[in-house]
């Protein structure tokens, strides 16, 4: 993989900007192929169960308030362990705890990357600036996916290249192949850097995305309730095929509707010709890099009425319908890979928020509190805390 050899210096952001191309693109697109997906819903569908079922018996705060972005961050990083990495935490007696907190986060580096895209002469110093910030933290992610790695190739060794295990993604690395002529498999430096890819990109987003999620639901009860009748009406017309969740219309109008409130704020494209903009009047030149503003977009009324209103409904037949093409692209769109991670985020996410509120009702509290800036700017400031208050469903199946 190009410049892999920056994993020895993880500390340095260039970690993330040397393998987020191409090539490691086409790599990570392997971890979500239709035949993996069924592993990867199983495994975040039993995540979630054991991980309610577990709080509501053991860490449910006594004043009905709970902080939804702790929550989060824990779910979320579970589902993302067991579908990595299952069983090598216990077998290699790894702090979980400890590697949530020196997980690779956008948070930790939104003001630096944004600078840079701002002031691109600035962009050497962005990156120092980086390493000596936040480089010693993410130390223990580092090396426990390192010790994880080398573990599993043992055991590979020991087994004549036979994998006992269910096919995570640290199996799906090792099986994979630069050129299978020659045989030539991704070194470890290499499915480390992957990794790293895998959890700067997906893990604070969904965290932001079902915080945000039961934030919005909270502040209208009603359309908790409806997308409540929803979930419990799909439970009682099947009880052996979770996928069904996946197919709710409701559910999925809501997380539509969190991505175009809540999004990224940008993304760059570069023009392979020259492409002239007719509402501006001007031409991008061929090989020009552009900066894409999806807050602009996204909350923009002459394409989304009263942009700042959480209303589901917009991703609702047959209002979705009338939406202007390309005016909400969450996934990006054209016809090359644009999202490698598209099916495991809506997998993730359906899962986890369907969870969630079938075992708890969502209310504001005294204490709920959202920054102006966040509303405007969502991905400028994350609030470091979420307070909301709940209430215990009646009859929750876990």
């Amino acid at each position: 993989m190009r410049d892999s050899y920056v994993i020895k210096h993880m500390t340095d952001y260039r970690l993330y900007m040397s393998v987020h191309n191409k090539y490691s693109m086409v790599v990570l697109a392997q971890l979500f192929r239709p035949e993996n997906m069924k592993l990867i819903e199983k495994s975040t569908e039993t995540v979630c169960r054991q991980f309610m079922a577990n709080y509501v018996d053991h860490h449910l705060p006594a004043d009905g308030i709970v902080n939804v972005r702790h929550v989060m961050q824990e779910l979320v990083m579970k589902i993302m362990i067991q579908c990595s990495f299952p069983t090598s935490f216990s077998e290699l007696n790894l702090s979980i705890d400890q590697f949530i907190e020196s997980a690779p986060q956008i948070d930790k580096n939104r003001r630096l990357l944004l600078t840079s895209v701002l002031i691109p002469r600035l962009t050497e110093y962005m990156i120092a600036a980086y390493g000596k910030v936040f480089g010693k933290k993410q130390q223990y992610f580092i090396d426990s996916i390192t010790k994880m790695v080398g573990h599993r190739r043992r055991q590979l060794i020991d087994n004549n290249g036979f994998a006992d295990k269910s096919k995570d993604f640290l199996q799906l690395f090792l099986d994979y192949r630069h050129n299978k002529a020659a045989d030539k498999e991704l070194t470890d430096y290499e499915i480390v850097s992957l990794f790293y890819v895998c959890y700067l990109s997906s893990y604070e987003p969904m965290c932001l995305m079902l915080m945000m999620a039961v934030y919005e639901l909270a502040m209208k009860p009603l359309v908790q309730s409806r997308l409540y009748d929803e979930l419990i009406a799909a439970d009682m017309l099947v009880t052996n095929d979770d996928s069904s969740i996946l197919e709710l219309p409701f559910l999925n109008a809501v997380l539509m509707e969190i991505l175009r409130k809540y999004p990224l704020p940008l993304t760059n494209r570069r023009a392979k010709e020259d492409v002239f903009l007719p509402d501006a009047g001007v031409t991008v030149p061929k090989g020009v890099d552009v900066e894409l503003s999806f807050i602009s977009l996204y909350h923009n009324s002459r394409y989304f009425t009263d942009p700042y209103d959480f209303n589901p409904d917009r991703f609702m037949a047959p209002a979705v319908d009338n939406q202007t093409q390309h005016s909400f692209i969450p996934f990006g769109c054209g016809q090359v890979v644009y999202c490698v991670g598209e099916r495991f985020a809506k997998v993730v996410l359906k899962h986890a928020l369907a969870k969630l509120i079938k075992t708890f009702e969502f209310k504001v509290a005294d204490s709920t509190e959202i920054p102006f800036i966040f509303n405007r700017c969502p991905d400028i400031l994350l609030p470091k805390s979420l307070n909301l208050g709940f209430k215990l469903r009646e009859n929750i199946k876990f």
